[in-house]
């Protein structure tokens, strides 16, 4: 199951349209283990494939950012993407927005909850084609310390690349949730 995952997000990266800059610093990425408390968030469902994957994540969070507006809903936090498929050739995903404030479904973004979860994290820096470099860290932390996953696999872009123009230093936070 975990050589899918990663070729999935191998798959994904393959895909992003992203020019690296050189000369960039690296930072090396590190593996811990976490809680990460509950949460509510907006998110819409949807499919894409290697083409049109990054088009489409970005077409759902204007979705919920326009319902945020709205709704006078404020982000808490890092937008993310849950990852349900393993398919090299089409994602089902969930683009999705934390937010603070009482929330309801509008058209197809939903109102959902995070719930209490312990997890991997691997605190990646990078390109996003990179990113699948962190997917293979987090397996091997589980296998290493004979974790189990739950099947809850999600990034999270804490840096958005168009305030931050050096991809070395953009981070994407990638989560297993174990039990």
């Amino acid at each position: 199951m975990f050589k899918k995952i990663i070729l999935f997000f191998a798959f994904i990266a393959a895909c992003c349209n992203v020019n690296a800059q050189t000369g960039a610093k690296e930072v090396k990425p590190s593996v811990e283990q976490t809680t990460v408390k509950q949460f509510q968030y907006l998110a819409v469902h949807d499919s894409g494939d290697i083409q049109n994957i990054g088009t489409k994540l970005g077409f759902c969070y204007g979705q919920i950012m326009e319902v945020m507006g709205k709704e006078n809903l404020k982000q808490s936090g890092p937008v993310f993407a849950i990852y349900y498929s393993e398919s090299s050739t089409n994602f089902d995903f969930d683009a999705a927005i934390p937010v603070t404030g009482k929330m309801s479904d509008m058209n197809n973004v939903q109102s959902k909850v995070m719930s209490e979860t312990k997890a991997v994290v691997v605190h990646y820096y990078g390109p996003y084609e990179g990113t699948p470099a962190g997917h293979e860290m987090a397996s091997k932390y589980i296998m290493e310390n004979n974790l189990t996953m739950t099947g809850l696999v999600w990034e999270e872009y804490v840096t958005d690349p168009g305030v931050e123009k050096d991809p070395g230093k953009w981070l994407t936070n990638i989560y297993y949730s174990i039990k």
